[in-house]
This record gives C-alpha cells, structure tokens and sequence, in this order.
C-alpha cells in the first residue's frame, strides 16, 4: 500500500466537519472516494486482464446477491465502455454509482436491517468456485468490496460506527485517522475490520473492538514481535493441552519490549477468539477461528507476512495452557522482538486480571470441555500397486466417513490403501478442529503422492 509521502501535512489533513459529526459532509466523501476507488481497480484491470470473470454466484436468490450484482453489472458496462473508447471516462458510472449507494443506504437506514451488511460479507466470502483463468476475480472483489465497505460507513457517522448486531445493534464512538482529503478515502480498509465479524459481536465483545483506528497507510510501518511458531501450530498445541477458559469479561495482557504493541485484550465467543491490540499509533484487529483456524487481521492480508496474528494465537495459547500466569511480574514470551532487521530485547507479558461489574476479580475459569485425544495424530498404513478390489474400496470409504478425512482422492490410479489406521490407536479424528485434520490429510497426501519405485 502506498500512500503520499510528500508532505507531513497532506496526511495530518482532517475534515473539521468530521470531528463535528458533520453527516453530509461525511456521506459526500464516502460516495465520492467509492467511486475513485472503484475506477482505479477497473483501470488498472483493464490494462492488466482480457476481461472481469462472469460471477456466477451472484445470480443466487437474496437481497445481498441483488445489491452485489447490481453494484457488478456497473462495474462491468463502465469496464466495457472504457474498452470500446480507448480508456476515455464519462460521468455515467459516477452518477449511476453514487445514485445507487444513496439509495440502498437510505433503504437500509430506513428499515433498520442492518443485518444485510454480514450478509453481503458472508455471500462475498462464501462464493464457492468461481472460473477464472486470467486472475480478474481481484479485481472484482475488490470492486465489491469497496462498495459493501461504502454502504456501511453511509450506515455510520464519523465518530461513531456500528460495530456489533448479535442481540441487537452496538454502536461505539471511534477515533478516525488524519486522512488525506486530497486522495480518496480509505474507505475498504477503514470498514472491513468492523464488518468482519459484526454479526458475532454483542456488548460483551466490544472490549476487543478497535477505537482508535490506525490509518491504512501508516500499518505497515508498525512493528509487531514476530512469533517463533505460525499460528496454527500455537492453535493446535492449544487444543491438546488447554487447561483454562479465557475469562467470560475477557482476559487482558500488557506487553515490555514489544515494539509498538502496548497491550492486548482478547475475549471468546463459543470458537471465536477477539483481540484488540492496542499499539502506539492506534488500535488493531484479528479475529481467530478455533475450529477452521482462519485467521482476521486489520491489514486484511495487503501486508505480506504481518505478524499480529501469530502473536495473538500465542498470547492465546498462553492463557489457556499456562498452569500459572503470575499478575505481579513480567514473564518472557516466544515471540522475538526484531525492528529494521535487528533483534531487539526479549518481549514480556503480564497478565492483567479484568474486573466485573460487580467489582469482582475475574481469574481464569478451568476448562472442563470433553477430554482431549491425546497427539500426536495421524493416519497410518501402506500404499500397495494392486488394482483396487470393491471390497476395499468400501473399507477405505467406511474409515473416510469415520474419520471425516480424504484418502482415495490421494491415492495414484494402480493403487490401494492397505489397513488404514489412526495413531494413537482408535483416535477419534473427526472430533478434532477443522484445520488439524487439513494438516493430517496432508501429510497422507504426501506419503501417498511419494515418486513410484518399482
């Protein structure tokens, strides 16, 4: 991401009108940076792609699928206009866009149904395979969602997003970053970290829920400790050994010699795990799904290998499985400390107690959840050339629906899978997280594609 690096002045520019709640002023800008943003990425796909793939999913029936194929249909006659005029623009797109995102704004704020906004996250991320042999889909969905993301924030006011739609709406007052009035509104990577998950958010979560934002363009100049372990490996050896629940308020950590991350406040919902990370130049995102293990950060993945989420499943990791957690005294953490390329000083945590509105303190529940297989875990017997008897082909069918894990779509063609089992014995893989039993079907993969020697 690049954003103007000129002057300190251009990017310390904020609209007096915002900070006031000025909502015309806001909606006009939001409109207007939609439409500039949405031009960018179609010329920048007509120079770089023969065309914009036909999204096939956005014929499906629903309200969110007609908003996005609308907003579609206009980008793909403003992409075609700009090819049949050797890339000349007209206003039409400006205004029939704009036109549009005032209308369904106002529809929605009119009904209240503010649930549409997950919805047309969930039917955006939720597409299912999509043909695309020529690399448009990116730029289609950044396309839409731009749009999504302008739809939202004509839903919010400047200093105020709604932030949360389990039980009802939860809105919360916001810090908004200098913005740059002379280049459009960031408004994709301002409105998504909300989005993301709005719908899992009630008033219990919005501890872990950015306040100040942290202007896109700034973010990849914050420095996060790197951890030692990616997040999955922090997730699974969770899973097997977790001792404690993060407390139902929430569980809090204060960070020494961690770069510009100063604390973390993380809180669970059923297996979806919050953490708002609160750093010198503002307030980050991440959300972490225990059981597919997906993990949400603010940089919506434009900054390669950004760290914060690796460091959230650790400090996780941490207060779920550590036997103690001493609350008077700084402790080591896996993570290193490196800025500019340098290591630095090893960084620390403490673990903050939260209080509850009763003015109790609230300690880590026990875990007391079904009892965890023990690891490792994997499946195990031996590839043999033989054509495959029916027989055992409905042995190796019975152990994939046991085990809810792949072996026949691994298997060379001339081949069986002689006496496949789990180790440890009778393991109960199916009950294992998602992205556990991804990690043991590659491994069977491997060992199963293994070069022929005959």
């Amino acid at each position: 991401m690049e954003g103007s690096q000129d002057n300190p002045r251009d990017i310390t520019i904020i609209e007096e009108g915002w900070r006031n709640g000025d909502l015309q002023l806001w909606r006009s800008t939001i409109e207007t940076s939609a439409v500039q943003i949405g031009i960018q990425i179609l010329d920048e796909a007509t120079r770089t792609v023969p065309s914009l793939p036909n999204l096939r999913f956005l014929q499906r029936e629903g309200r969110e699928y007609e908003i996005l194929r609308n907003f579609y249909t206009l980008a793909k006659a403003f992409e075609e206009h700009v090819k049949n005029s050797d890339n000349t623009h007209d206003n039409r797109y400006f205004q029939q866009k704009v036109y549009y995102i005032r209308q369904v704004s106002e529809d929605i704020q009119r009904t209240r149904q503010f649930h549409i906004f997950p919805n047309l996250i969930h039917a955006l991320t939720n597409q299912g395979p999509i043909e695309d042999n020529t690399g448009g889909a990116r730029f289609a969905f950044g396309v839409l969602q731009t749009d999504i993301s302008a739809l939202y924030l004509m839903n919010c006011m400047p200093n105020r997003f709604l932030v949360g739609l389990r039980q009802r709406p939860q809105w919360q007052n916001v810090i908004l970053p200098a913005i740059n009035i002379i280049l459009p509104m960031p408004i994709r990577e301002i409105a998504i970290p909300y989005l993301q998950e709005i719908d899992q958010i009630g008033e219990r979560e919005l501890v872990a829920i950015p306040q100040r934002i942290v202007h896109p363009y700034a973010m990849s100049n914050l420095h996060v400790p790197r951890s030692a372990q990616a997040a999955e490996d922090h997730l699974s050896d969770a899973f097997f050994r977790q001792r404690y629940l993060i407390p139902t308020e929430g569980g809090e950590v204060r960070f020494r010699n961690a770069l510009d991350v100063e604390r973390m406040i993380l809180i669970q919902n059923r297996n979806l795990i919050l953490a708002k990370t609160v750093t010198e130049g503002g307030d980050l995102f991440t959300s972490i799904h225990l059981d597919t293990g997906r993990v949400f950060n603010s940089d919506l993945g434009l900054i390669d290998n950004f760290p914060l989420g690796d460091l959230v499943a650790e400090v996780y990791h941490d207060l779920v499985t550590a036997v103690e957690i001493p609350t008077t005294r700084f402790r080591n953490l896996g993570a290193r400390g490196t800025a500019n390329g340098l290591d630095v000083e090893t960084p620390q945590i403490i673990y903050i107690p939260r209080i509850a509105r009763t003015g109790q303190i609230i300690d880590r529940p026990p875990y007391n959840g079904p009892d965890r297989p023990n690891r490792p875990h994997r499946v195990s017997g031996h590839r043999r050339r033989a054509n495959m008897t029916e027989a055992q082909r409905q042995r190796i069918l019975d152990f994939q629906e046991v085990n809810d894990i792949n072996i026949l779509n691994h298997l060379p063609a001339g081949f069986t899978f002689v006496r496949p089992f789990t180790v440890p014995a009778g393991a109960n893989i199916r009950n294992l997280p998602q992205f556990i039993k991804r990690r043991i079907e590659t491994q069977l993969a491997q060992r199963l594609q293994m070069p022929i020697v005959d």
